[in-house]
This record gives C-alpha cells, sequence and structure tokens, in this order.
C-alpha cells in the first residue's frame, strides 16, 4: 500500500471515529488491522476506503457498538470529500473483510442480539425497544462504557435486564435467565446492567424507558418483538403500545414462567452431592467453576456457589481464588496438574479489564492469545478455512 494512501485512509478513520463518538480503543484496533495492509502489495487502493469503511463496522460491532453499518458508510463518503465518492458496507463486504483479518465470522449486531435476546424469554417488542433505546442513550452519554464490557453479548443482556428493571419486571426476567440466552452468565448480565444503570443514574426516571406503569403492567409479557427497523421506527409509539399484548401474555408465557419458578425452587434445595460429583467428575479435565457447576446443573451461579460454599464447610472441596475466578477442588486432589479452561481464564482476563481500566482492544488481543495458546481459536481470531473472496478487496 503507498504510504500516501495509508494517511489518507487512516486520517479518514480518525475523522469518522470522531464524528460518530466510536472510542478510540475501538479505532485504534481498526488502525492495527489495516495496517496489514502493508504488506499486501496486491491490494487495489481504489478499494481501500471500503475495506477500512467496512473494517471499522467490524470493530464497532465486537465492542458492542450500537453504530449502523449506514451510519459508517455515510461518514466516510463525507471524510473522502469526492463528488463521486460511493461508500457502501454490504454482507458481502463483510464477509470478505472478515476473512481477510481473520475473524471467525461476521459478528451480529449489538442491535440484533438485543432482539435475538429478547425474543428467546418472551419480552414484548415494547420492552425490547426500551431495551434498544436504554444502548443508544447510554452509547451517546459514554462510548468507552459501552465498549468496555466483556463481550457485547453481556451488554445485550444487561441493556435487557435494565429495561425490565425500570418496568417492574425484573422478576419475568431474571438475569439467570438473561445469562443463559445470552451465552455469558448471570453475574456478566448483572455487571453489564449495574454499569448502565449507573451510568444513565437519574436519566432513568425519563417516561421515555416506560411501557406501563409497573402497577399496570401484565404479569407475564407477551411473546412478540420486532427487527432492528422497526425498534427504531416505532420508537415514538412504543410508550403508548402493549395494553393490546395482556390478553395474550398470561397464555403465550405461563410455561415460562412455571419453568422459571421450579429454577428457583431447585436452586433453593441443591443436591450436595450431585454438586460434588460434578466437582469431582470434571476435575483435572477442567477447572470446576462456579459458572461450570451452574450451567451442568441448570441452576443459578448463586445457587451454584450456594452448594459449593457447604461443600468447602464441611472439607469436601477446596476453595481457590483467582482473581475473581473461583475454583472448585476436589478434597485431597493435587490441583497443580490441572490446566485452566479457556473459558475460566478469559473470566479473569475480563476481570481484570475491568479492575485496571484496561481498553478493550487490549482485552481482545489477550483474549485471542489464551485461544490460539490452545489452538481453540475463538470468533475473534481463528484462521480462516474457507477461501478468501479476494475480488472484494483486490483489483
Amino acid at each position: 500500500m503507498a504510504s500516501t494512501s495509508d494517511n489518507s485512509v487512516q486520517n479518514r478513520l480518525v475523522t469518522v471515529c470522531e464524528k460518530l463518538q466510536i472510542p478510540n480503543n475501538t479505532m485504534q484496533i481498526t488502525l492495527v488491522r489495516l495496517d496489514q495492509l502493508r504488506n499486501e502489495p496486491d491490494v487495489n487502493e481504489d478499494r481501500l476506503d471500503n475495506t477500512a469503511a467496512a473494517a471499522l463496522a467490524l470493530s464497532a460491532r465486537e465492542d458492542g457498538l450500537p453504530v449502523r453499518d449506514e451510519d459508517i458508510a455515510s461518514a466516510w463518503s463525507d471524510a473522502v470529500d469526492a463528488p463521486d465518492a460511493d461508500i457502501n458496507i454490504t454482507t458481502q463486504q463483510l464477509e470478505a473483510v472478515s476473512d481477510y483479518f481473520d475473524i471467525a465470522e461476521v459478528p451480529p449486531h449489538p442491535n440484533t442480539l438485543v432482539q435475538r435476546f429478547g425474543e428467546s424469554v418472551d419480552m414484548p417488542e415494547e420492552l425490547v425497544t426500551v431495551a434498544h433505546r436504554l444502548l443508544q442513550d447510554a452509547f451517546a452519554l459514554d462510548p468507552t462504557v459501552v465498549s468496555g464490557g466483556p463481550a457485547p453479548a453481556a451488554t445485550a443482556g444487561g441493556v435487557l435486564s435494565l429495561a425490565a428493571l425500570v418496568n417492574g419486571l425484573d422478576d419475568n426476567y431474571e438475569q439467570s435467565t438473561l445469562g443463559k440466552v445470552s451465552g455469558t452468565s448471570e453475574v456478566s448480565v448483572r455487571n453489564r446492567c449495574q454499569d448502565l444503570q449507573d451510568l444513565l443514574d437519574d436519566r432513568l426516571g425519563n417516561d421515555r424507558y416506560r411501557v406501563v406503569p409497573a402497577s399496570q403492567a401484565p404479569d407475564q409479557p407477551g411473546d412478540e418483538s420486532q427487527t432492528d427497523a422497526a425498534a427504531e421506527t416505532s420508537a415514538t409509539a412504543a410508550d403508548g403500545a402493549g395494553s393490546g399484548e395482556s390478553a395474550t401474555a398470561s397464555s403465550s408465557s405461563s410455561d415460562s414462567a412455571g419453568s422459571s419458578s421450579s429454577s428457583d425452587s431447585s436452586t433453593t434445595t441443591a443436591d450436595g452431592e450431585a454438586v460434588l460429583e460434578t466437582v469431582q467428575s470434571v476435575y483435572p479435565d477442567e477447572l470446576p467453576t462456579t459458572t461450570k457447576v451452574a450451567e451442568t446443573h441448570d441452576t443459578s451461579e448463586t445457587a451454584a456457589e450456594g452448594a459449593l460454599k457447604a461443600l468447602a464447610d464441611d472439607g469436601a472441596v477446596q476453595r481457590k481464588r483467582a482473581g475473581s475466578v473461583d475454583v472448585w477442588i476436589p478434597a485431597g486432589a493435587d490441583e497443580t496438574g490441572a490446566a485452566l479452561t479457556v473459558d475460566a481464564v478469559e473470566t479473569e482476563i475480563d476481570a481484570l479489564v475491568e479492575e485496571l481500566d484496561i481498553g478493550s482492544s487490549t482485552r481482545l488481543l489477550a483474549r485471542g492469545m489464551v485461544s490460539d495458546a490452545v489452538e481453540a481459536p475463538m470468533w475473534r481470531t481463528r484462521p480462516s478455512s474457507r477461501p478468501r473472496p479476494w475480488s472484494l478487496l483486490h483489483g
């Protein structure tokens, strides 16, 4: 890549990030990726701006930023400042750039995650719309808080939890449930919910975030949801919606209510022997973390930790602490021979990042190194196994 073109593209990247309030960490990891183009003499310079815009869109998605691809393309076209500038970010182009930069797959847009997880727990469309608003407003207020989470999925779960909380429906949509559907954990969802709640603070009293008064809310919400585009177009009308959902609410969600109740019941009467058997069966191939035990027994991390603490008090297991990660070793076992699982190490990395206020780009690189070290690359850094569609990047 020619130096002049390289510098021009980098300057436009800075301009676009400033215009769209994209955090510095997200911009820096995009710059690192674009720097790879220096070693590719065959890259068509006429396509550099399109490639760079798509790379920024991918980085924004990976950091959980609710920035539309269309807005990035439009801002980039303005930055080019040429009458024939036509920057587009298509699905095909995102796939091509993902392969080029060895990103496992195109990450879903944060709005898509919010929508998907909301549907998974049968949230009504009005409440999902509130979650979209909360995420967008949090981004506008402080983008670094949004990008600073352990994963976009955790942020999506957290914003759904906050939407339920401000509407008095947090008992219907428990953080443990949102942790499961988001593929993260109850703790991750709770932490993200708290981060967003602290950021928005007094603003949460605004009617903008209300579906209906809590006293008038249905016992169980309906099961309809909407697409990202519909969420944006219906934003002004959603506050008055929801009354028509009440009739179908109780019937469509009663099953989920029953399963939630039975889950709560089982967590209070957790079988200590079964938990101990789990600890003994996974060790030493894996380290028995609280999250691992909770997932195995389909219960909350709080309940799993209670059962494990009881076993520790009885001397059946030993509690080992590595930063924020609890590991439960069977009594009499030699823990020195056990290897940390990828999840345990990545959880610890996330905790350290949060505690030390380290940038998200450093977190992502560290998590990628862990995956590469165990030859199980994660979705951000796996080598591509299919031919790269060079035609979108090369002349």
